[in-house]
């Protein structure tokens, strides 16, 4: 009796790290599914315009170069067809886009595995002679465009052996296959084609990995620091509010002693109003500080961006706040930043994160406009278009640079930079609410970056916050 129980407690037990395996297997590969587009997606229209326009040319080559054994102008309007949603994805509904990940991964593995994995097949099924190395390379083609495409090694070996099988599965279509030659043309070659797809996905991995560890030093490093200052910062704040609401009290009793004689020359009444004003002042800064470490803390966490709080105020508001509150080294640094306002728009969101993007921005503009003679800063607030633009006539980046800007960690190697992730943060954090980002420069006029904003608040998708650049 007493062994029963136990074999059924261990069987019950063991169940559960089964299911937990599991449940994290799904959850990595979901993972690997938004990576994937989360890479690709600012390109998918250039990507929509390939497959409408690639392999059709793919397939006139094909006949030009060779005969296949089978017409293969359905494995080439299919993927044709799958890629065309591409070009429309700028202008799907949000609602549609948040699950567009897991199109984009069935096209990825219908457009490669499957299709060139059944060329190859039915090619060797249906003929009667060796058949062309061009189907080969073609294979070949399709294994490498898989794993840049996916940059998740697990994800990839799914997707290349569900597609491989998908594409065997046309067998089941032929006649009198050509047993012979599909032995010779998919099963000799077959260890050859496995070393290779595993020497990709390697080599990919480690391009990756480099990365992934930098992510983390940083979030470590982050972690650390936002501990060690927000137990100082908390005294802070709880001394300041104390002495805050005692200030009435203790300036009315400082004039009425005044008054009475008991002290001598006194402080003026602007010097009193400017000691209030600067415990309100010492009192902003550390929650915006406290804010900050916030979102180091959610970073180093590892918490989803969705946990938080989403609020709604006006660009006009954010903007204001910050081109008054912000650090200036000097007056001249002041006066070179100038405001326009062309209508205002609501903005709703998690604006803890959405005011840090303007405040990166508007700090790389300043600390830019200093190369410029006469240095200027310019941030534009449109209110039809609901943007958001900082200029300044200090920068200039080069056309083949202006995607490399927003990676982790890349600087021009200027002296003050910081580590290069603030405009990787602000990609982020604009694609978080369902918004964009964009730049246009030139040596004349120098540098702006647009911010675009939604109409409404989007329904946040479950994302890691990357650590921003705090350097100023």
């Amino acid at each position: 009796m007493l062994s029963s129980i136990g074999g059924g407690a261990d069987s019950k037990v063991e169940q559960e790290p089964k299911y937990g395996r599991f449940h994290h297997f799904l959850a990595d590969l979901e993972d690997g599914c938004l990576r994937s587009w989360q890479y690709s997606k600012e390109k998918s229209v250039f990507y929509g315009v390939l497959g409408v326009t690639l392999v059709p040319t793919a397939f006139l080559i094909e006949r030009a170069v060779t005969v296949p054994s089978f017409d293969t102008a359905i494995f080439r309007i299919f993927p044709t067809v799958l890629t065309i949603p591409l070009l429309l994805f700028p202008k799907l509904p949000s609602s549609i886009r948040a699950w567009f990940h897991f199109y984009w991964i069935f096209t990825l593995t219908m457009v490669f595995p499957f299709t060139y994995s059944a060329v190859l097949i039915l090619n060797a099924a249906m003929g009667t002679s060796a058949i062309h190395p061009l189907w080969f390379y073609e294979m070949l083609f399709s294994m490498f465009a898989l794993v840049q495409f996916t940059s998740h090694s697990r994800l990839a070996v799914l997707l290349f052996l569900l597609g491989v099988a998908f594409g065997a599965s046309t067998l089941l279509f032929v006649d009198k296959p050509n047993w012979d030659l599909l032995y010779e043309t998919a099963i000799v070659p077959a260890p050859i084609l496995a070393i290779t797809f595993l020497v990709l996905l390697v080599s990919n991995r480690h391009i990756f990995k480099a990365r992934e560890e930098k992510l983390l030093a940083l979030r470590f490093v982050a972690g650390n620091i936002a501990e060690e200052l927000r137990n100082p910062l908390s005294t802070i704040k709880y001394t300041v509010s104390g002495t805050e609401n005692l200030m009435p009290e203790l300036v009315h009793g400082y004039r009425f002693a005044i008054e009475a004689g008991y002290v001598g020359k006194g402080l003026r009444d602007s010097q009193l109003e400017t000691l209030e004003d600067a415990l309100t002042s010492v009192k902003r800064e550390v929650e915006r500080s406290a804010a900050i470490i916030d979102i180091l803390l959610l970073n180093s966490l590892e918490r989803p961006i969705i946990s938080l709080k989403v609020g709604s105020t006006t660009a006009k508001a954010i903007v204001s706040d910050l081109v008054d509150s912000y650090p200036y080294n000097n007056s001249f640094e002041k006066k070179s930043v100038e405001v326009e306002v062309e209508g205002d728009f609501d903005i709703s969101g998690p604006l803890i994160l959405v005011r840090h993007t303007v405040l990166n921005l508007m700090k790389n503009a300043i600390l830019h406009s200093h190369k410029a003679k006469v240095p200027r800063v310019r941030i534009s607030i449109n209110g039809l278009a609901r943007e958001i633009r900082v200029m300044n006539n200090g920068s200039f980046v080069r056309r083949e640079n202006f995607r490399r800007i927003y990676e982790y960690f890349y600087t021009s190697g200027l002296s003050g930079e910081g580590i290069g992730n603030g405009l990787s943060f602000c990609k982020m954090v604009m694609e978080t609410i369902d918004g964009g980002i964009s730049l246009r420069s030139s040596p004349k006029y120098g540098t702006e970056f647009t911010l675009r904003f939604p109409e409404t608040c989007p329904k946040l998708t479950p994302r890691l916050v990357e650590a921003p650049n705090l350097n100023w």
